[in-house]
């Protein structure tokens, strides 16, 4: 389980790696899905350097694209479904970062597929820290705000990846504690509780 002062620093450290993984070489899906196996390989053998939100500083690369709609009092105008095109992958970093790309990169030490276990999943987080998940999104998951998401209704929208950085029990219902990678002002500053039966769902 994490508290608010852990949330804070694992949101901090990790938020845009995700990110990072799946723009990251010309053979994977990008923009348009793909398969977090591959983006991990990918990590394992070439490393990725630091990343962050749109216009970060005091990171290599942040990420390319600003957000869509009302974020922070203001308004970004977005193409149609959100479909970008994948930037084509810059090997330097940006101006006035003080590091060579090169030197940036970090590396993957292990990566493997676990078994759909709560135990083993609590287990991995508490030894390695958070674990990636995937899962089909429904158009309800976007407005989530707070508390335990369920979903309710809506069509499905397509897959996702997303940081299993906790869990807890909230009046008898299981959950995960999930950071997404949809900006800070979705959900609770991009954290969702998200029920651990729809997670283990056949």
């Amino acid at each position: 389980m994490l508290n608010d002062s852990t949330k804070n620093v694992v949101q901090t450290r990790i938020h845009h790696l995700l990110r990072r993984l799946f723009i990251s070489r010309d053979y994977h899906s990008r923009c348009d899905g793909g398969y977090a196996h591959e983006a991990w390989a990918f990590a394992l053998t070439y490393g990725v350097v630091t990343g962050g939100g749109y216009k970060a500083k005091g990171v290599c690369r942040p990420y390319p694209f600003h957000p869509c709609g009302f974020h922070h009092g203001q308004f970004y105008s977005c193409p149609r479904d959100h479909e970008y095109v994948t930037p084509v992958c810059k090997k330097y970093c940006q101006y006035g970062y003080g590091k060579r790309y090169e030197k940036d990169k970090i590396f993957a030490r292990t990566a493997r597929i676990l078994d759909t276990d709560e135990k083993a999943i609590q287990k991995e987080i508490m030894i390695n820290g958070p674990v990636q998940a995937a899962f089909t999104v429904y158009e309800d998951f976007s407005f989530y705000k707070k508390g335990i998401y369920v979903h309710t209704g809506g069509k499905e929208t397509g897959g996702h990846a997303v940081k299993i950085i906790g869990w807890g029990v909230e009046n008898g219902t299981k959950y995960w504690t999930i950071a997404n990678s949809w900006h800070d002002d979705w959900g609770e500053d991009g954290i969702i509780s998200y029920c651990t039966a729809l997670a283990f769902r056949k």
